[in-house]
């Protein structure tokens, strides 16, 4: 019943979203607005006040990172050879890739975690990890898209503007600043930062499902194989990984969250604006957003 309540509060605000998107309630474009809202203000500012305010001294947080680190480099791994063995365009390749290792942690694992957490310190505990993956999805991420053209000192700069632009990356960043140096914010701050980091996390599956409504699999052979790397193979890979680096049942079950979170829809977006393979990308949320229903809850019990 645990995970039931866990996961449907979830899947069920995507859904609302599919609905609206489907009826008409709210237009392609005011979904697109609501997305940029929780990209740009409100996730950012929920990952700064929650990093903040929690102690660095989490030893299983570092332990949480490492093996969702090594995930990531045997899924990246696994879906580069399987790009090979198709013979895949460098553009197919990039989006192919970005899709089977970036979980959207921040706007599917984070209310996860927020939901199944039953203490305070779970959750302080995924958060600081999730801190600390989320600029490596991002760096990766743009390498990954950038990374087949030839590299220049322009393809340099492109990476590196990418990098340091990200509201996700500058938020964990600023959290772990203050959360490290013991620092406080006013109390005025404090509240006015918490009222807008506690609408983004339902915006943020809203935004999903209105993503997901209008999203056409048209690459669906490519997208499938990209979505089942990240929704199976990823945490498998970390499940046997937890078996060479020890870990409490609560880290294995906040490891196996974050892996099993399927493709996130932000790698659409890159791989539009950065000319990869768009079909790919949208392909792989669609499926990966079906799949990981099942990975997710396998991933909790």
């Amino acid at each position: 019943m645990a995970v039931f309540n866990a996961i449907f509060p979830v899947f069920a605000i995507i859904a609302s979203g599919v609905c609206l998107a489907k009826f008409g309630f709210l237009t392609d474009l005011q979904f697109n607005g609501l997305s940029k809202l929780t990209y740009w203000i409100g996730l950012p500012c929920f990952l700064f006040i929650k990093i903040a305010t929690v102690s660095p001294g989490h030893a299983g947080a570092s332990k949480i990172f490492l093996i969702v680190l090594l995930a990531m480099f045997g899924s990246i791994s696994i879906a580069y050879f399987i790009c090979w063995t198709l013979r895949l365009k460098p553009a197919s390749t990039a989006a192919f890739v970005q899709a089977a290792f970036r979980g959207n942690l921040s706007f599917i694992g984070l209310p996860v975690v927020v939901y199944s957490s039953t203490t305070e310190e779970t959750e302080a505990l995924a958060i600081l990890a999730l801190a600390t993956i989320v600029p490596i999805y991002n760096v990766f991420s743009v390498l990954v898209l950038l990374g087949r053209k030839h590299f220049g000192l322009e393809t340099g700069k492109r990476i590196v503007l990418q990098i340091i632009t990200n509201p996700l990356l500058i938020g964990c960043a600023l959290g772990l600043t203050f959360s490290f140096f013991s620092l406080e914010l006013p109390l005025f701050l404090t509240r006015t930062l918490t009222a807008i980091g506690q609408m983004s996390l339902p915006l943020a599956l809203f935004s999903i499902g209105g993503s997901l409504a209008i999203t056409r699999v048209d690459n669906f052979k490519h997208a499938t194989l990209a979505a089942i790397i990240k929704t199976i193979f990823t945490p498998l890979f970390g499940f046997w990984l937890m078996t060479l680096v020890p870990v409490s049942a609560q880290e294995a079950k906040l490891t196996l969250i974050l892996l099993a979170c399927p493709t996130a829809a932000i790698s659409y977006v890159m791989a539009a604006q950065l000319k990869a393979d768009k079909s790919i990308a949208a392909g792989a949320v669609l499926i990966s957003a079906i799949l990981g229903m099942v990975s997710l809850s396998l991933a909790m019990l």
